[in-house]
This record gives structure tokens, sequence and C-alpha cells, in this order.
């Protein structure tokens, strides 16, 4: 983005409350009180917002004129008072590409409205106005403003084709361009596609923190060093304030300190003054926190250092829910809520290093809302923070640090270090070997998994899942078969066998006929005895991956196999096909299928497990029964997703198509499995416009931050179909590059040397795959499904390396 651009404002027609923020900083970051409340006015005129100006791509001519839907002629410049978004479409509503790109659209106009955002639709001159306003009946947008080309001058002058869209500002001057989109998928209707995240944008903050080179950072962090030891002398702390360090502050620096060991946190911070008096007065001031100051000095070698550089401060202009999913990205924009002489600041990446958002806090209103609750209870507020009494002002900073003991200075990015922009099949493999061995380390002697970590506090979770526990053996075996041939894993083959081993011990145990199960029937029954479809195709496909028996060692026969074997696995599949309906609808319970005929509500996941065991089983043992079954649902797959087009896929029905073809030749099952391919690729980052730099390799949903848990199980799902498309012949060249997309993603956010720096226990996290980028905690069905889609990752980079 261009600093040499001057700045640009957005005048947004409200009427509201605002707050003038406080001049100062408290010294007393964690909720000190100032001698001076809050002033408190009343603005009836516009708010007066400030936004960073767009990067210059290219030029709109905002002197065409167009008509609008009441005759009238205006320019295209009269009607971008501030910056918008502005769309060429064909009227035909009914147009499958039409329909998809505006479906694009009308979360942006949604969320958009409460700032004022703009959305100019232009439609060429063969349309009626009658046409126009049935367009914007049909495809809701009646909030959009509607212009016709009626001349041809808005086309030759910008050559634009139909849905060809860009965001603009006042001037004209481009930002960002959206191209039509037919290459390769309709679903979204431009390239890359259009979606609300160019809000985080159009609403950029001006100013971030101050941009600072590699020697700036490295003297700063060895400021905070020296301070440490001068405190740990039991001096105070004496930095040399010259070269980098002589730099002035505009604004805060807070240095934040970590030791392996302990939950606890420490946080100083410093007014605005030189670089090394700040990083002296703020470690200084983070020492006189800890209860216990001199086990902190006593092992200052050790402490993980982070330093935020604070930039200048920015109110809040709204409270909207929908905008401050692009007003505050969690982990980006750090918080300063005030309330009378009450004031919290919060930094950018505190809610992932405390652990706010762990576990899973599912929708971004939902992330705010604990955030907020998380500020409010340190500052001892007693009010609501949507109520008008509290200023909330955003802010960014340049945040860097390190991350092992002695280590260089670091940038980092929400709590994390970015990682490579492409990685080597080296750095797959590497990733493979520490997931496999931290999903190893959580089987523990009696069989159960340990299900959750949450490394903010170190803690472990006491509940279970029984599903997720059959999904991870079956992950275990899966992984003792590739170290069977891949050197690099070879040496923790053993390990992998061992832990499959204990875990099939549970399996074992827990097998037993489900409550008012037929003759024969057999389940992996939870805590209350009960079977899930899940569970039970899990299960199945456990015992379907097992190694050959002569392949693994003779003291660990007891533990995975059985001499009634047969018997287990027959008892298993007779159950899933009981929880098959006549449609090929699939229970969640097996209860129900004793007690109804028809599927009320059919759970998501289960279906594409049970026809992937049902299809296994029949490769192994030919017997109709379980193709019969297997195809049964997938048949019912297939319609549902020529109707509900829109609707998420089950990743384990796309796993399951590729060996139903082989076996079938059946193009349905192909078609579809392409279609639901090309619906996860297009919601991928990148393939989508990406708003921060993380995004890239994750999945998009609309009101969720990425998530590690999708990139895992799509990759698993693509995996399947690229095989598939490899098998015939097919060009898979996206759908690969969405695999090797989404592993960079995955390894970026592993826990390793370089993102536990801020852990309390970095040993007991290392290789696990957090849940998402704000989520941290982890699970093990989290990582079999990432680990099974690097290796996905890995089969696309050996075959274009051409081996």
């Amino acid at each position: 983005m261009s600093n040499s651009s001057p700045l640009s404002k957005v005048l947004i027609p409200l009427t509201l409350v605002v707050f003038i923020a406080l001049l100062l900083w408290p010294r007393d970051e964690d909720g000190g009180t100032e001698s001076a409340p809050a002033e408190q006015v009343v603005v009836d005129d516009d708010v007066d917002f400030s936004v960073a100006p767009l990067p210059e791509i290219g030029q709109l001519d905002t002197k065409v004129e167009l008509e609008t839907l009441d005759g009238k002629r205006v320019k295209l410049g009269e009607e971008l008072a501030t910056r918008g978004l502005v769309v060429y479409i064909d009227a035909d509503w009914r147009d499958r590409q039409n329909r998809a790109a505006t479906r694009m659209i009308e979360p942006l106009l949604e969320s958009g409205q409460s700032l004022g955002f703009k959305i100019i639709y232009v439609f060429d001159e063969e349309h009626t106005v009658g046409d126009l306003r049935r367009w914007q009946q049909e495809r809701r947008m009646e909030e959009a403003t509607c212009l016709r080309d009626v001349d041809g001058e808005f086309v030759q002058a910008t050559g634009w084709s139909h849905r060809n869209a860009a965001l603009v500002d006042s001037s004209g001057r481009i930002g960002l361009k959206f191209e039509r989109s037919e290459r390769w998928d309709s679903r979204t209707g431009f390239e890359p596609a259009l979606t609300s995240d160019i809000l985080s944008l159009v609403w950029k903050m001006p100013e971030g923190g101050p941009v600072v080179d590699q020697g700036t950072m490295d003297a700063a962090v060895a400021a905070v060093r020296e301070s440490l030891a001068s405190l740990a002398a039991g001096g105070s702390p004496d930095v040399k304030i010259e070269g980098p360090l002589s730099k002035k502050l505009k604004h805060p620096a807070y240095v934040t300190l970590f030791r392996p060991g302990t939950t606890e946190r420490l946080r100083g911070g410093a007014q605005p003054t030189s670089l090394g008096k700040a990083m002296a007065v703020a470690t200084e001031a983070a020492i006189g926190k800890a209860k216990d100051g001199s086990t902190w000095l006593k092992d200052a070698a050790a402490i993980r250092i982070q330093i935020d550089l604070t930039g200048p401060l920015q109110m809040l202009p709204t409270t909207d829910e929908k905008a401050l999913w692009y007003l505050l990205e969690p982990g980006v924009h750090g918080i300063v809520l005030a309330e009378g002489d009450r004031r919290f600041v919060m930094l950018p990446a505190e809610p992932v290093t405390e652990g706010w958002l762990s576990p899973r806090v599912r929708t971004r209103d939902s992330k705010h809302e604990k955030i907020f609750r998380s500020l409010s209870r340190k500052m001892k507020s007693k009010g609501n923070w949507r109520d008008g009494e509290a200023v909330i002002e955003r802010f960014r900073s340049t945040t860097f640090g390190t991350v092992v003991e002695g280590g260089p200075a670091t940038r980092f990015f929400r709590g994390n270090v970015l990682g490579k922009k492409a990685l080597s099949e080296e750095d797959i493999l590497r990733s493979i070997r520490i997931g496999g061995q931290w999903l190893v380390n959580t089987v523990e002697e009696d069989g159960k998994f340990d299900y959750e970590y949450f490394p903010s506090r170190d803690e472990h979770s006491t509940g279970y899942n029984i599903v997720r526990h059959a999904g991870s053996v079956y992950g275990l075996f899966e992984m003792y078969e590739l170290a069977g041939h891949e050197p690099a894993l070879a040496g923790d083959r053993d390990l992998y066998i061992e832990a499959a081993a204990r875990a099939m011990s549970y399996v074992y145990e827990a097998l037993d006929t489900p409550r008012d199960g037929l003759a024969g029937r057999l389940c992996l029954l939870d805590a209350r005895g009960g079977c899930d479809s899940g569970s039970a195709a899990l299960t199945l496909l456990t015992f379907l991956v097992r190694p050959d028996k002569k392949d693994v060692p003779a003291k660990l026969h007891k533990a995975i196999y059985r001499k009634d074997d047969d018997k287990i696995m027959e008892g298993l599949g007779l159950a899933l096909l009981d929880m098959i309906d006549e449609r090929g609808a699939v229970f969640r319970r097996y209860s129900q299928s004793q007690r109804m005929k028809m599927v009320k509500k059919e759970p998501l996941y289960y279906p594409g497990e049970t026809m992937l065991a049902l299809m296994r089983f029949y490769e192994a043992t030919k017997d109709e029964r379980w193709l019969a079954g297997a195809k049964a649902i997938a048949d019912r797959q297939v319609e549902l997703y020529k109707k509900k087009r829109f609707r998420v896929p089950d990743h384990w029905v796309m796993q399951a198509y590729l060996p139903l073809w082989q076996v079938t030749k059946d193009e349905a099952y192909v078609e579809s499995a392409y279609a639901m391919a090309t619906h996860y690729t297009s919601e991928l980052y990148d393939f989508v416009w990406s708003p921060w730099p993380d995004y890239d390799g994750a999945w998009r949903r609309v009101d969720y931050l990425p998530r590690t848990t999708r990139a895992g199980s799509r990759s698993e799902a693509l995996r399947a179909v690229v095989n598939l498309g490899w098998l015939r012949g097919d060009d898979m060249t996206v759908h690969e590059d969405a695999l090797l997309a989404a592993a960079r993603h995955l390894d970026e956010q592993q826990f390793s040397e370089r993102n536990s720096y801020w852990l309390p226990n970095p040993e007991e996290a290392y290789g696990a795959y957090p849940m998402g980028l704000v989520d941290n905690h982890c699970r093990i069905d989290n990582n079999q499904h990432a680990l099974v889609g690097m290796v996905g990752a890995l089969h696309v980079a050996r075959r274009r390396a051409g081996k």
C-alpha cells in the first residue's frame, strides 16, 4: 500500500454518541486509573472516520454518465461519495453465473451498510428499468444502486465484460479488481472470488505500528535482555541509548515475557520515549508484576520475549456486529476499552496467547463478545460494552521477539511466525513426522487417547469422544503403513504400531451389541452404551486398514488381532446397514434406526464415513451386501448435491467416491466428486481474496475465522478426488494447487519451535495442529485429518517433481 498517497476520509452519515479518547495511555496498562475520566461529547454531524488509502492498481473514469432507475443522468463519481464496489453485470437473474456472483455480494452489502459502504451495479443498455427492478427483487439487492449504461460509455471507458467488479474510492482509484470466472468454477462468478472480506481493506487503519528493520528489532531484544540481566544482578535497567535504540517512539511500547514451566505472563508498558528507554521501563514494569520476580530473574535466560511497538489509536465508529467482523480482527487489532476512569489495553495477540477463544468460540460475533467480556472483567466493568458508556478504540502494532532461548529477533503475526510461501518435500515430511509423533504421544497406557490439550493453560480435557477415538486409531494404522516406505518416517514406525496396539485394546473392550440391537450387530459403544453410525463406521475402517499380521511384531498380535475378527467386522457392517433408511439416508444413532422408519435429520459426515467403510469392506470381502449399502448412500448424496449446490459437501463421501467408481465405473460418482472438489477449492483463500497473510491456504466461511480442522478434512477429501482424477487421466491442477496451499497453511499453524514461544509447556504441544488461527487447543482428530491431507500434498509435490 502506497505511503505517499494522501490520507482518505470516509464520512459516514450516522447519528451516534461518540466519546473523545483520553489523550495519554495510562502507565498501569492492566486497568489503572487516571485523574480525569473520558469527556463525553454528543456529535450530531457526520462521523469522521479515517481509513488507509487504497492501493492503486488502476483508475476508473468517474466522469462517465449513466442513467438512474428514475431516468436521470448522473456521473459515476456522483454516486461514489466514498469508496465502494462497482459491478458490471447482466440483469438475467436466472443465469447461474449471475446468481453465484450476486450471492457473494449479499453478505458484503449487509456487512457494509452500517458504515455507508456502497455497491453500484451497472447494467448494459439492453435492459429496461423493469428488468433492473425485477433483478433487485429476485436477488435481494434493493439496497444496491442500479445504473444503466445507456450509451455504452461505461464499457467503452473500462473495457469490462459482465461480472467484472472493482473496489474504488471517490477519485476512481481501483484498489482491487475482480474478473469474471468461467474457467473452472461457476460457484463464485468472480476470479478470484469476491467476498465481504474486502471490507478489511475498505476499513483498513491508515497507520499501524512503526516500520522497523532487523537491526532495530535485534537492538530492542538485546535491550530487554540487558535489562533483565541488570535486574537479576540487583540493579536497575541500564541500557545504553545509541544507534537504533535512540529512535523516538510516537506511541506506547510493551514488553511481554513468557517462561516455560509457568502459565504466568508478564506485561509491562512504557509511554512514548526512545526505543531503548522504553524497553528498559517496560521490562522493569513487567518483572514488577510477577508473583515471584526472583524466580523469573533466576531463569532469565529461558525467558521468551514479545515486543509490541504500537501505532495510533482509532475510535470505532460503530459496534454493529457485522461491521466489527472487519473492523476488529482477533489477533491482529489491539483494543483500548475505557469506561469512566477505568481503562484497559489488549495487545493484538493476547486473545490467542491467553487462550480466550479456546476451546472453539464459533462465530465472529461470539468471538467479539468473548473478547470484550474478558476485557470487561479485567477492567472490573459492570456495564455492557455495547451500551454506549464505554470508549472503544483499535490499534495495530509492530510485533516481534524471540521464539527460542537466545534466539534472534523474529517478526510475529497473530502470535505466530509466518511460514514459507511454498513447502519443499522435506518440509512436508517434517510436518508429517512431528504431527505423527504428537498423535502417538496422546495414547495412554490404558489405550484411551489424551483427547484434547489446551496449550495456553497446559491443561488436558476430561471429556471423551468415542467416534474420534476410532478415527484416530485408523490414523495410526495409516501412519504405520506410510512409515513402511518413507525413510524419513521409518524411525517412528514401531512407535505407531505400539500406540495403535494400545488403542486397539480399548476398541475391543468397547465393542458390544448396541441397546435393542438385532442379532449379530456390534458397535463401538460410548459411555452411555449408545452406538453412533460414525463410530461403527470408523471402527470398521480401523479393522480393515490394520497391517497384515506377518508385518507386525509378534508381541503385539494379541492386542491387534482376535480369532473372531471376521465376526466382529460383519457385526459392525450389519449395524451400519441397519442405520441406512430406504432412501439412503443414515441415522446418527442405532436406537433411532430401531424406532424410526425414516431419518428426520441426517448428521454431517456420518453418511460418508458409513459409505467409505462399507466400500472398503466390499473390497475386502466382495460381499454384495456392503456394496449395496454404499451405493444407496452414494446415490442419495449425488442427488442431494445436485439439488443443494451450496450445501457443504461431506468430505468422507468424497473419499468414498474413489473406491465406488473403481468398482462400478459409474460416471455419476465422478461428476459429483469433481463438483464437490470444486466447491471446496473455490472457498480456499488462494482462490478467494485474502485479507490477512495467515489466511492463505485456509478455507473460508462467512462468519468464521479460518480453522485448521477445515484445512485438514478438506485436504483429506481433495487427496481422494485428486487420486481419482489421476487414475482417469483428468486434469487435477487446480485441486493439486489447493492441496499444496493447504499444506503450507497447516505447517504454518502447527506447533513447533517457531510458534510455541508463549506456551508454558512447549514440548507437550510440539507437532500438534491447533484447531484454528485463534483457537489454539489441540485435538486428536484434527491431527488425523491433517496428516492424511499432508500426505496428499506430498504426493502432489513428488508427482510435479517427476517422482
